[in-house]
């Protein structure tokens, strides 16, 4: 094992930054559907406690087998183990950076280990309500770095709530998809990436209160919590095809 993460700890040093896949912002008055990504529905067979992001670098057990494909969509996985020593992609000592790496079984006879920089762990479900006559439960999957504080103090760091919505009917998850340019998009989530997700900091906390539908939309109700006092928002979202868009964020004062 100590010659396994003396290989990982030299590939990831010697890598690259990785670059982030992100969704430019629409331009004219061409609609919504301009910043639908493609694979924001994802199928899963069996229960996963975690959501594997592309793009994500398998790194083997061994350095003979090295023969393992990237991850190029998200999956939904199990892991089997982590390192309790944080590592990062570059050379660099910022603690932000660093994050455990998570080993996963891939067939009967390969395992491999992932950055956790692309890993997110699930949550349990934080609200159910019916849809379209689909049941849908929300849910949140967390990264995993150091997060925004540690029994020492606040970290500086920021933490990233991945949000999804699960249809175990029809063994569907369903990320949000973003659109850059949205109002009020900044007062709860990171504006930078192709899916949403609540970003936490040691200057905010958002938590969600609950969600149900009005209008044929699914209204998500939250309270963000600052060191100087709090506020409220409503997040709406709507259905294109198969796509969940968050269409109005309403905050309060």
């Amino acid at each position: 094992m100590k010659k396994l993460f003396i290989i990982l700890i030299a590939t990831l040093v010697s890598c690259q930054a990785k670059k982030e896949t992100r969704i430019a912002a629409p331009g004219g008055t061409s609609g919504i559907l301009d910043y639908l990504i493609e694979d924001s529905t994802i199928e899963f067979i069996e229960e996963f406690n975690c959501l594997i992001l592309p793009p994500a670098e398998i790194y083997p057990d061994s350095i003979i087998d090295n023969t393992l494909p990237d991850i190029i969509k998200v999956i939904p996985s199990n892991w089997i183990s982590k390192t309790t020593g944080l590592y990062s992609y570059t050379a660099s000592n910022d603690l932000c950076e660093k994050f455990p790496l998570f080993q996963f079984q891939f067939s009967a006879d390969s395992k491999g280990w992932i950055h956790g920089s692309q890993v997110f762990l699930t949550s349990e479900q934080i609200a159910t309500f019916a849809f379209q006559n689909i049941a849908y439960q929300l849910h949140v999957a967390t990264s995993t770095g150091i997060g925004t504080s540690t029994d020492e103090g606040t970290t500086g760091c920021s933490e990233y709530q991945l949000l999804y919505l699960r249809d175990d009917r029809n063994k569907l998850i369903h990320l949000v998809s973003v659109n850059p340019a949205l109002q009020n998009l900044n007062i709860l989530g990171n504006t930078d990436q192709q899916w949403f997700s609540y970003l936490s900091d040691e200057g905010m906390a958002v938590t969600i209160k609950s969600a149900t539908v009005l209008n044929n939309q699914i209204v998500i109700d939250h309270s963000i919590e600052y060191q100087e006092g709090n506020r409220e928002a409503k997040m709406y979202l709507s259905k294109q095809g198969n796509h969940f868009v968050i269409t109005k964020i309403d905050a309060g004062a």
